[in-house]
């Protein structure tokens, strides 16, 4: 059985849906990214990757993952962290220099967004977890870099999830081949309907992201699943999912295991702090601010003194 979840009314009038933010890398900062990777299955395993398997039913679709971070002042450190699929420990290196570089920038370009969004959950009870994550800038720190080839992913196979709280920003970027994210995250009557299962009202969004294409959701509040068309090896899907990184306390204790923790249950307002400022951002900024090559640049320089 699904849930709903409800969503503490405040002064601002709520978004119809739980917000995506679409925008678009220049091609230029889209190729810096795709060259900092492998261009081989050797040197993905080498960097990491991991063969994953969410689509039984299509044994034929090839899928690998690996982990990273983007610590600000941590570039030659590793961190430690929980493994996302796993929950055992799991210490990551710091994410290829153009691509750790790419998520200072992003923090940056966007500072005055997230400035609002943590003043406004530390004044909030209950939202001060994630104001303090933002305090120490672990929000676009958590990378999970992925690699699909091989068979289609159709619509009818797609598997739908909640994602874990450190989706409660969540940055993905296509930077290779095309995938489509399909969503149920309409708000009706301050709700967001969590049942995974697709009956005979199946009220989802389709949007395709092409290679270029970026977006920022909440996906650990809303049932979301993605579409993989068929590709070769030369063809691949690479895309790069960045979170929050959490300590295996603040996971597990967002996700319910600790009394103080917060929950992605938006009863507590968390949520609804979050759709209302990505909401306005998206109505008043004309969409997703991403670092130009200039902004990567600069924090580059900055990696190597």
């Amino acid at each position: 059985m699904g849930q709903l979840l409800t969503i503490a009314k405040r002064t601002t009038t709520l978004p119809e849906s739980a917000p995506i933010i679409g925008g678009t890398l220049s091609e230029e900062v889209r190729l810096l990214l795709l060259e900092a990777l492998p261009s081989d299955e050797a040197g993905f395993r080498l960097a990491g990757c991991e063969e994953c398997v969410d689509h039984p039913a299509c044994p034929g679709h090839k899928y690998m993952e690996s982990y990273f971070h983007a610590v600000t002042n941590s570039f030659h450190t590793d961190v430690d962290s929980i493994h996302p699929r796993k929950g055992h420990p799991l210490s990551r290196r710091p994410a290829p220099a153009p691509l750790f570089a790419f998520c200072e920038a992003f923090r940056q370009v966007n500072m005055t967004l997230f400035s609002s969004l943590r003043s406004e959950l530390k004044a909030f009870p209950n939202a001060g977890l994630l104001a303090d994550v933002l305090d120490r800038q672990m929000h676009f720190a958590d990378i999970s870099l992925q690699v699909h080839w091989g068979d289609e992913v159709s619509a009818g196979d797609v598997a739908w999830h909640v994602d874990a709280p450190n989706s409660f920003l969540h940055l993905a970027l296509g930077l290779s081949g095309t995938r489509a994210l399909h969503t149920r995250n309409n708000i009706v009557k301050g709700r967001v309907h969590q049942n995974c299962l697709v009956g005979h009202e199946d009220e989802r969004e389709v949007l395709w992201q092409n290679q270029g294409e970026a977006y920022l959701s909440v996906p650990c509040c809303f049932p979301h699943a993605v579409e993989y068309p068929a590709f070769d090896w030369d063809s691949r899907i690479v895309a790069v999912q960045i979170r929050l990184l959490l300590s295996e306390d603040e996971l597990f204790g967002m996700m319910g295991k600790e009394h103080c923790a917060l929950d992605v249950d938006p009863r507590g307002g968390t949520a609804a702090i979050v759709f209302r400022h990505l909401d306005i951002a998206a109505r008043t900024g004309g969409g997703l601010s991403l670092p130009g090559m200039e902004d990567v640049h600069r924090v580059l320089a900055e990696l190597q003194q």
